[in-house]
């Protein structure tokens, strides 16, 4: 218990930072109210469209695997957006990329882990 609590802690506040960290990046080097949305946009819509198709999943498989495949993909594209913020100057196109996959890692994550709590506390 300790440990899906520890867990699901560490992934809610690293996707609740990620947008506003692009926000600053994007508007910081952009200036540009476009280009933050086109970014933004990336990760929502993907995630609104994956969501009933992850639900099916969640329901196929057992939910700790898809939680921790969905935290490794989560994980992954939001490292990736910190090497690019590190790297330089942002590349808009890229960090779209990057959200998009951020958002379908976030989608496939939330049904899973309504059943992993589920099947953890006792009824």
């Amino acid at each position: 218990m300790r440990r899906l609590i520890f867990g699901r802690t560490n992934a809610a506040l690293a996707t609740a930072l990620i947008p506003t960290t692009l926000t600053l990046a994007v508007v910081r080097a952009t200036g540009s109210a476009a280009a933050l949305g086109v970014v933004l946009a990336c990760e929502l819509v993907p995630m609104l469209l994956l969501l009933p198709v992850a639900g099916v999943v969640a329901d196929r498989f057992p939910a700790q695997r898809v939680v921790f495949a969905a935290d490794l993909l989560r994980g992954a594209a939001q490292a990736a957006i910190g090497v690019e913020l590190l790297r330089g100057p942002v590349r808009i196109p890229e960090l779209a990329a990057l959200s998009a996959v951020t958002g379908a890692g976030v989608a496939f994550g939330t049904p899973a882990v309504r059943r992993l709590v589920a099947g953890v506390v006792d009824g």
